[in-house]
Parts: structure tokens; sequence; C-alpha cells
């Protein structure tokens, strides 16, 4: 497990670290933490999926950790951002990113070890969710498959991939690879040749016509135009019936 600690004064990172130490002898687990004292530094040499989580300090010279997370949520939606402050001025632009969560200098040895074990039950989580990974104009990525809105195939042999919620991608994979993956998810359909849409994002069907929610409108091939709407039905159906169920056993 590796995570980064992002914070431009010395003192805070050797106490983290110890902590953390602390944390990883205690859980018998084996953490490895990497340690940055800019955000400019950590942005220049993040990879998405590179830390199970960063706790990042907001109030640092230069680039503050709120534009930090911003970029890098750009890349890696799912990132686990963890924000170090001493105040509480920063707390509405922390939340309006939504990070994961929040700890107030000087952190307390238990409030890091709550937040730690918060974050092992996510990464679990995160680890069982299948992921596109790709490079677009020559940044690698990875998507997880639930996010992709549609796939269709664009000009020039590229494909285009459409992230929730709307932030497009442009790649050289084949439509027909990236297909038989996306196929194994029944929430994954398509539609038309080069066209395939992920039902979680339909808002509705027109005649033979497939709405996404965010107003994107494709045309559906009429060997399934019949069956399509009973699909999404089923489908919209199911997912209530599986939610309901989740709901019972969390209580």
């Amino acid at each position: 497990m590796k995570i980064a600690i992002v914070d431009d004064e010395q003192q805070e990172i050797d106490s983290f670290q110890s902590v953390i130490k602390e944390y990883s002898l205690m859980a018998n687990l084996e953490i490895t933490v990497n340690a940055f004292h800019s955000a400019e530094d950590f942005i220049k040499r993040y990879r998405p999926l590179a830390y199970t989580a960063v706790f990042m300090d907001i109030f640092m010279s230069g680039m503050t950790g709120v534009d930090a997370a911003r970029k890098i949520l750009e890349t890696d939606r799912h990132a686990i951002i963890i924000f170090l402050t001493s105040s509480d001025g920063f707390m509405g632009d922390a939340l309006s990113i939504h990070a994961y969560d929040y700890i107030e200098k000087p952190a307390e040895k238990t409030r890091i070890f709550k937040v730690m074990d918060d974050v092992l039950m996510k990464k679990t989580e995160y680890d069982a969710t299948p992921r596109l990974t790709f490079t677009s104009d020559r940044q690698d990525y990875a998507i997880c498959c639930p996010d992709i809105m549609y796939i269709r195939t664009a000009e020039r042999n590229y494909l285009e991939i459409m992230q929730a919620p709307g932030k497009p991608y442009k790649t050289r994979l084949p439509f027909a690879g990236i297909q038989e993956e996306l196929s194994k998810d029944k929430r994954f359909i398509t539609i038309t040749r080069g066209v395939m849409v992920n039902m979680d994002f339909v808002s509705g069907v027109e005649g033979n016509i497939c709405i996404l929610e965010d107003g994107e409108r494709f045309p559906i091939a009429s060997n399934i135009s019949g069956d399509f709407r009973n699909i999404w039905q089923n489908y919209e159906l199911d997912s209530l019936r599986n939610e309901r169920k989740m709901r019972r056993k969390g209580k």
C-alpha cells in the first residue's frame, strides 16, 4: 500500500510518517509513504492509481492543496484525498471538490488511525470495481467502468470515451476491443454501430432515439429499436430492487 503526504513543513511530514509507521505495525500492513514538499512537485510526479490515498496540506506556498486536488481529480476521479490544515478558512473549497476527509492540525493519532481504517475499506471496494485504462494526449488514465457514460467511434480512427459528469477523452483503442470488455457489465449496451451506452446515464427514449443525461442523443439501430426501451426499463427496475436490498442489509 502506498500513500502520499504533501506538506511544505518537514516537521509535519515527520510526525505524519511516524503515526503511519505505528499504524502499519498495528494493522500488520506494509505501507510506503512518499513525501512531497510542494503541490507543484506532487502534481508533476502524480500518476492515476499510484497512491491509495493522498494526505494534502491545504495552505502551502505556491499552489494550494485545493488547487492541486482539483487537478488530480481531473485525471483520477476516484482519488482518495484527505486534507490537512491548521485553519478552517478553506473548508468551503475543500468540501466543494468532495474531498474524502478533512483533518485539522495538529492531527491526533486516533483521528489518523480512524481515517486509515476508512481508507482501507474504501480501497477494498475500489479494487473490486473494473477499470478501463488507456492513453489520451500522451497522458495515462484509469477510469472506473461505471463512470463511463458512453463510447463511440470518432473521426480519424479515434475512439471517444465520455466520463461522467461530461469529460471526453480520445484514444486510439479499437472500438471492438473496448466493446468486448464493457459487454461483461450488464449496464452497457451497443445501440448502433460504433456507439455503446451506459444505461445508468440514459434519461429517456423517444422513438428510435436514445437520450442521455448530458443531452447527447444517439440513434438506435433498427434491429434493437423495438427492444431497447424494454431492456432499459427492466435494467432500471433491477437496479432499484438491488438498491432496496442493500438498504435492508444496512439496517
